[in-house]
């Protein structure tokens, strides 16, 4: 079963506001023309947060100490288009053009391996500093955001 959203101009602006990234790649229709994407693009981190909205993923780790989360990029998201969600397969793709592969789990235990884990094992998170698991992935992705589009 896939769930589809899209997102739009408005939000990738709001969103660029939110994390500081205001590259223009995403902001002006002059700028995306001329890349090598032909157009103005998603931020790739917001694509990912509202993906992890939807699969409900501060539920899934609600009271977790330990879980990971890997996203590998594929190819970028275009705005105004549906973006599909497919948790049997682990992609979140748009057609003819975004692509981006995700796993996620947790340890059971300090010493335990990961649970559900394919990837190497880059992105976990030991120790909830804010007021929850999605804030403070939020957090992060707005972070690195900033730091990718900026510098």
């Amino acid at each position: 079963m896939q769930t589809k959203f899209s997102i739009n101009e408005a939000e990738g602006l709001k969103y660029a506001q939110e994390s500081g990234d205001y590259n223009k790649i995403h902001l002006d229709d002059l700028i995306g023309y001329n890349s090598i994407y032909g157009q103005k693009i998603c931020h790739g981190t917001l694509v990912i947060l509202k993906s992890l909205k939807l699969l409900k993923i501060g539920k899934l780790f609600k009271n977790k100490r330990n879980f990971f989360i890997n996203f590998k990029f594929n190819h970028y998201f275009e705005y105004n288009k549906n973006i599909y969600i497919d948790k049997k397969f682990k992609k979140i793709s748009q057609k003819r053009s975004g692509l981006i592969e995700f796993e996620y789990g947790y340890k059971e235990q300090e010493n335990s391996s990961f649970v559900n884990s394919n990837f190497k094992k880059t992105s976990y998170f030991q120790k909830i500093i804010f007021k929850s698991q999605f804030e403070t992935i939020r957090n992060l992705l707005n972070n690195i955001s900033k730091f990718v589009g900026m510098k």
